[in-house]
């Protein structure tokens, strides 16, 4: 069946029947667009506003204090403090790992490659509507991230987030401080490579062409 509407399957034997289903060209557009949205849930360091998102989800920008991360190897020191804010949290907590991104960005940025008129600028995210796909503004947020990450010499912190387990919510309400880890070379591998494929894919939109120059720069810097 190729038509598109509306059908189910009826057993007259049984008189039982399916639950109806649809087949058309845009089945998947609300799945996609779902699924995407998802990422957007995950951040952190920005208001999740009602006229982007639903129920519960709704807050106040959370881990501000992101901005002031500590170093956990010298908690004391100032002069150590970064600024990590951003980016998602990870799937089941609101710490954030630069190794596990691997398994993220690539395929999102796979996913874009493969079929580009299947990410419209219409997912309902903050950056909507500036003519470019939502999908690559969403692991934009994820990528500046890491670029906060990244020590000037290329290398990277293992994780950054809490040290205990007395977190709060909504997440807006946890003011506990954060830290980072130590430099680890499986982060900076991953980020390595992760900021060497966004270059490729960024530096096809002129709007992001200094963007996608600065990523290859941190990708080599990595590397080296």
């Amino acid at each position: 069946i190729k038509k598109p509407g509306e059908y189910y399957v009826y057993d007259p034997s049984t008189q039982k029947r399916s639950p109806v289903f649809r087949i058309g060209k845009s089945v998947y557009i609300g799945p996609l667009e779902a699924s995407t949205r998802m990422y957007f849930y995950q951040r952190l360091g920005m208001p999740i506003e009602a006229k982007f998102a639903k129920g519960p989800w709704v807050d106040a920008p959370a881990y501000l204090q992101d901005k002031h991360t500590k170093s956990l190897l010298a908690k004391d020191s100032v002069a150590a403090e970064r600024d990590m804010s951003g980016g998602w949290m990870d799937a089941g907590d609101t710490d954030k790992y630069p190794p596990f991104n691997g398994d993220v960005i690539h395929p999102l940025l796979y996913a874009y490659a493969a079929n580009p008129k299947a990410f419209t600028d219409h997912f309902g995210i903050p950056e909507s509507g500036n003519g470019l796909p939502d999908i690559l503004d969403e692991v934009k947020y994820q990528l500046d991230w890491l670029c906060r990450m990244q020590f000037p010499d290329g290398s990277v912190p293992v994780k950054m987030g809490n040290i205990d387990f007395n977190g709060k919510y909504p997440l807006s309400q946890d003011m506990r401080p954060r830290y980072y880890g130590p430099v680890d070379s499986g982060a900076t591998i991953f980020t390595c490579a992760n900021f060497a494929h966004a270059a490729r894919v960024y530096g096809r939109f002129r709007d992001w062409k200094p963007y996608a120059v600065s990523l290859q720069e941190r990708a080599i810097k990595a590397w080296d």
